[in-house]
């Protein structure tokens, strides 16, 4: 491959993918000033890696996808790489490093867990994976805003089998009891498929549900149920200034 008009770069954050002449994504690099990233792939070849020279050679055009943050782009980059598994990444393909959610697809009422890689792939087929999140704050930060608008249980299983009473985030209003109330599970299902849209970054199809969910609500006068779709409605917007590239695993 040829040195490209690195001018039609920008020098901002980002992600490339070197794909070859069928289109097939070869690499998927992230970057804090995409041209001057690039234009390291073509300096003399002696500096470069027996990997990089290989990857250049086979390589015949570069995409890019701008972001509006470094962070994003670190989380595109891992999403994308998780997704395409291209040739020449060998680190990421895994995700040891990166957190995931994690809602299982056995339990008729499953919580929402971090693990810190596909775990439990062949233990649980329907399981969903959501991220993979750059740290432990950022899926904190997420994990809490989740459930305190949508009440999810957050208890394991141990705790769930044995209960006799409704913990202290029922009383919050931050849980819906289903371990000893008789919850329906397409209630409980349909709050955990929200939640599922938030952690895939699909904030803007969450948002615009809540919004048709509450205008029924309030013409039906449920105005108790229509603040408490008005309160995620502001939730998850809140996320959208934020929450650009987070992708389902």
């Amino acid at each position: 491959m040829e040195k490209p008009d690195l001018s039609f770069f920008p020098a901002e954050p980002g992600v490339y993918l070197y794909k070859d002449g069928s289109g097939r994504i070869l690499y998927v690099g992230k970057a804090r000033r995409l041209r001057q990233r690039i234009a390291s792939y073509f300096r003399d070849e002696s500096s470069l890696s027996p990997k990089t020279r290989s990857m250049v050679r086979a390589a015949e055009h570069i995409d890019i996808l701008r972001t509006g943050t470094e962070k994003e782009a670190l989380l595109l980059e891992a999403s994308l790489i998780k997704k395409h598994r291209p040739r020449y990444n060998i680190v990421l393909r895994d995700d040891k490093e990166y957190l995931l959610f994690r809602i299982s697809g056995a339990h008729p009422y499953p919580r929402v867990e971090v693990v810190r890689r596909n775990q439990y792939k062949g233990k649980d087929k329907g399981a969903r994976f959501f991220g993979p999140f750059s740290s432990a704050t950022a899926a904190r930060e997420t994990w809490k805003l989740m459930h305190k608008y949508f009440p999810l249980r957050r208890c394991r299983g141990v705790s769930f089998a044995n209960r006799t009473r409704p913990c202290l985030y029922y009383d919050m209003g931050q849980c819906l009891g289903p371990c000893v109330l008789p919850v329906p599970q397409e209630e409980y299902q349909a709050l955990l498929n929200k939640a599922a849209l938030l952690l895939s970054g699909r904030s803007r199809e969450l948002a615009a549900r809540l919004k048709a969910e509450m205008a029924r609500a309030s013409a039906e006068l449920r105005f108790e149920q229509a603040a408490v779709l008005r309160d995620q409605i502001r939730a998850v917007e809140r996320t959208l200034e934020r929450q650009s590239v987070v992708l389902s695993a």
